[in-house]
């Protein structure tokens, strides 16, 4: 498996819309129906967007903390 790791580049104003639509989209996923435990792939894609929450969560913190 190669390597993905690249490193992006947001503004803070960036950083806080994509966790927004982060956000609203985990929102939306609990209204819907109960996940499919036999569906890695779903199932990835919740922990990929849970982290990435948290991820940008921590920014926003760091960033705002610089202030």
């Amino acid at each position: 498996m190669t390597d993905m790791t690249k490193t992006v580049t947001l503004t803070l104003e960036q950083a806080e819309t994509a966790l927004r639509c982060v956000e609203y989209d985990i929102e939306m996923s609990k209204h819907g129906e109960m996940p499919d435990y036999d569906d890695i792939e779903a199932l990835t894609f919740y922990l990929r967007r849970a982290e990435l929450a948290q991820r940008l969560n921590t920014a926003i913190a760091n960033a705002l903390k610089e202030i």
